[in-house]
């Protein structure tokens, strides 16, 4: 029986077939491109599995081999490491390893999304980068305006009364041409930004179970679908704590001479999952929320930054409730 492992890089990937039988390896390099991984059709179909380490470039590699009538495994990183870490560490013996882990069965294997879902996901998370892009834009606006000791009047700055305040302030020559190109860009920011949200609202309103996640307050239609894109399916959990596991907002335990000491959250997983469901505890800072008790009564003891994450942490446990019994949101399990 073999075994193939693929040990992917940006411009190559070290190719590792096991033989059990004769505990022998084949071991190559090829280009990192389609066209040299289909020349590996012939090799790569007598093995039983393939497996690749998840990276920022494997969806194409997974791809392909579906497309060959293969089955990819993908591989936990920080899992596998800890399982086969050595200390001679080479590209040889890391696709190695990963075949031999895979062959007996102790490979961690990672969720492997359709490209369907990876696709909404990289939609998703491209309006994240656009918005973080505008946001250092107008830090740098606000720098400026500082260094000549001065405030917007205006909540938001970059409103029409706001620009049009912005645009009458006698700066610099040089000062004044990097407002007008940061405002530019600005500019192009929104429309673009305008493009996503024009995208996730009928998209949102189709889908039942954003629907769901939007009834609870402060949950919009680009947080309910970022939610559902990051979760891949309730199914793929067994509770509400391995859920939150995923998200990587339990905290961290260490145990010693019978001791347990719980310290700051393992920040493990999806940190797009973690970092909407913070966005979405924000909203319980408002009085009129259904758990603004819940967050006050935390940070009265532990403070702002701990009570916030404890509710992003419930509310996720919530969420996972609502997608399993297809229920909406009850504020009332909040009280």
């Amino acid at each position: 029986m073999k075994f193939g492992a693929l040990d992917v890089h940006k411009s190559f990937i070290q190719v590792c077939v096991l033989d059990r039988e004769s505990e022998s390896c084949e071991d190559l390099r090829i280009d990192s491109s389609r066209e040299s991984l289909r020349e590996l059709k012939e090799l790569l179909s007598e093995t039983e599995r393939v497996a690749l380490e998840a990276s920022s470039h494997w969806g194409w590699v997974v791809d392909e081999l579906e497309g060959m009538g293969l089955e990819p495994v993908l591989s936990h990183p920080s899992k596998t490491k800890a399982i086969g870490s050595a200390k001679i560490k080479t590209d040889k013996i890391d696709a190695r390893m990963l075949a031999y882990l895979l062959s007996a069965g102790l490979l961690p294997e990672a969720h492997i999304p359709s490209r369907e879902v990876r696709e909404q996901r990289s939609y998703l998370r491209y309006r994240f980068v656009l918005v973080t892009a505008r946001t250092a834009l107008k830090n740098r606006i606000h720098a400026i305006l500082a260094s000549y000791g001065l405030r917007s009047p205006y909540k938001d700055a970059f409103c029409n009364s706001g620009l049009k305040w912005l645009r009458s302030r006698k700066l610099g020559e040089l000062h004044q041409a990097q407002i007008d190109g940061y405002l530019e860009i600005i500019e192009t920011l929104d429309s673009q930004i305008a493009k996503v949200d024009n995208w996730t609202r009928p998209m949102a309103e189709q889908d039942t179970q954003a629907r769901l996640l939007m009834s609870i307050k402060g949950v919009s239609y680009y947080s309910a679908l970022l939610i559902l894109a990051e979760i891949d399916g309730s199914w793929r959990f067994s509770s509400a704590k391995h859920l939150v596991s995923y998200a990587g907002l339990c905290p961290s335990t260490r145990s010693s001479g019978g001791k347990l000491r719980h310290g700051h959250i393992t920040r493990c997983g999806s940190g797009f999952l973690r970092w909407i469901l913070i966005q979405a505890a924000q909203k319980a800072t408002w009085k009129s929320h259904p758990m603004h008790k819940f967050y006050a009564r935390i940070k009265s003891k532990k403070g702002h930054a701990v009570a916030k994450t404890a509710v992003a942490r419930k509310l996720l446990e919530s969420i996972y409730q609502m997608l399993k019994q297809g229920v909406e949101f009850d504020a009332r399990a909040w009280a």
